[in-house]
């Protein structure tokens, strides 16, 4: 591995609703979504986000959700690959905002432009299937789960997301956890990284059940866990395991998106 290396990782990219009403169509250079951060972007070693809307132009808004996020493949492609984004985490709660086909189409629009994807998948085990990453010479395994919007949770024979409950006494979810990050292991990684979508919006400290997990992924030899779901940073926590610690951002909040803001918060 390399001496040094420069990894990025985000929290929400949320491409839908009027961030591609503004570059569908060719309006506007999808490149030019990034601002003058695209420089730095472009001269990372890896670059990782959580991209909470579908790639599709098909499917029906799921019942009973107020928001649905969703952005035109060919345009959002292109703006990922301007950044140089290596992987995608799919693990939230607008992965499936419109459907199977919705999703099925988002799995395909990234992999034919060489972006891999965790968290969601055709079926329950694709879901929850890690994947590796080569950032220019550092091998990267990551693992992507959340615990939002159970009726999106991938099954045997459906589309969905690998969907846990982050409960550190929920021995089913811990064994999930658990299984998929030996997997990971797998890979003999330089980095192993959990990109976990969870709890509630607007918290500004984690939940005690999120740190006690956050400790059993330390003692599993995660390096990093890249958290994301509440729109709000959450802090950062290094837990110290020998010389390897593991650094936990709780939250890292949005990147890209036309959230409304609140002015209370």
């Amino acid at each position: 591995m390399p001496s040094t290396h420069r990894l990025g990782f985000t929290g929400d990219v949320m491409l839908g609703r009027q961030v591609n009403d503004a570059y569908r169509d060719g309006q506007r250079s999808p490149g030019g979504l990034w601002g003058n951060l695209q420089p730095r972007l472009r001269g990372l070693d890896g670059l990782f986000v959580n991209l909470e809307c579908c790639l599709s132009t098909r499917g029906e808004p799921w019942p009973g959700r107020r928001f649905h996020f969703r952005a035109d493949p060919d345009w959002s492609t292109d703006a990922l690959r301007a950044a140089t984004v290596d992987c995608c985490s799919l693990a939230n709660n607008h992965a499936m905002d419109f459907g199977p086909d919705a999703l099925e189409d988002t799995l395909s629009a990234l992999s034919a432009v060489d972006i891999e994807t965790v968290g969601a998948g055709r079926s329950r085990p694709a879901a929850r299937c890690p994947a590796a990453v080569d950032c220019r010479g550092v091998t990267v395994a990551v693992v992507g789960f959340t615990d939002n919007v159970p009726g999106y949770a991938a099954t045997d024979d459906r589309p969905g997301t690998a969907h846990v409950e982050f409960d550190p006494d929920d021995e089913a979810s811990m064994g999930v956890l658990h299984e998929s990050i030996a997997a990971a292991k797998q890979f003999d990684p330089d980095v192993l990284v959990a990109a976990l979508h969870w709890g509630p919006n607007n918290r500004t400290q984690p939940l005690e059940d999120h740190r006690a997990v956050a400790r059993k992924l330390a003692d599993w030899d995660v390096d990093l866990v890249a958290g994301h779901s509440a729109h709000l940073f959450q802090g950062v926590e290094v837990i110290e395991r020998g010389e390897s610690p593991t650094v936990v951002c709780y939250d890292m909040g949005d990147f890209v998106d036309d959230y409304a803001v609140d002015p209370t918060d």
